[in-house]
């Protein structure tokens, strides 16, 4: 869980195992207020490694790009003693680790996107 920062970004994450599922689980989150960048599926030099990947295993790997820095952005201090990389399997590491970037700063431009999706 973050801690809400005033600017309102906050995400709350359940560890999940599914039945009948392979890996060593899931994770369901709820994000309030974070940017997420989706030009990421655009960049072909991040889809074309993954692709080629992929059909180098032979399709056991999973097809899925890694997640620069920043593709997951939001106003929030992460609660140190909760958020490691561990406790967020396979792919979830990918999105919520290694492509997360927070900050405390009330920089205008940092969750700037061109729409919003309200759920």
């Amino acid at each position: 869980r973050s801690e809400e920062h005033a600017t309102g970004s906050a995400m709350e994450c359940y560890f999940l195992h599914q039945t009948s599922h392979g890996g060593k689980g899931d994770n369901l989150c709820v994000l309030n207020n974070f940017a997420i960048n989706l030009g990421v599926f655009t960049d072909s030099e991040l889809t074309k490694a993954a692709m080629e990947k992929y059909k180098s295993t032979k399709h056991s790997d999973e097809a899925y790009i890694h997640y620069p820095k920043g593709t997951v952005g939001g106003r929030c201090v992460l609660n140190e003693e909760q958020y490691h990389e561990e406790r967020f399997p396979g792919w979830n590491s990918d999105w919520l680790v290694k492509g997360l970037e927070t900050t405390e700063e009330e920089d205008k431009n940092f969750l700037k996107c061109e729409f919003w999706e309200e759920t």
